[in-house]
């Protein structure tokens, strides 16, 4: 089993919810040039179990996976535009830390 943690927040964010911090990412990431889709083109296969939660502005989200090769499968999938979609989101405010266990 691995468990993925990812912690983000967002400059000039005022969320009240998971969900709105949740959309507001994915709407940044969809609006980068390199993917047209991302919820759709790189969602996390099952079984993976997610937790999402919200702690003041700071959105942390908890994946377990089975095994970390699944894991890797998923980041290996992600790795044509992952450094690219970082930076841009970091250009539109974004702040991350993933770690992996």
């Amino acid at each position: 089993m691995a468990t993925q943690t990812i912690i983000m927040t967002k400059s000039g964010s005022a969320w009240s919810s998971v969900t709105e911090a949740k959309d507001e990412l994915l709407a940044d990431i969809n609006n980068t040039s390199f993917t047209s889709d991302f919820v759709h083109d790189f969602l996390t296969p099952s079984p993976v179990f997610e937790e999402s939660s919200l702690d003041g502005q700071t959105l942390n989200i908890t994946r377990s996976w089975s095994t970390i090769e699944l894991y890797n499968a998923y980041k290996d999938k992600l790795s044509t535009n992952d450094s690219d979609i970082t930076n841009a989101l970091i250009a539109q405010g974004w702040t991350t830390t993933e770690s992996i266990e």
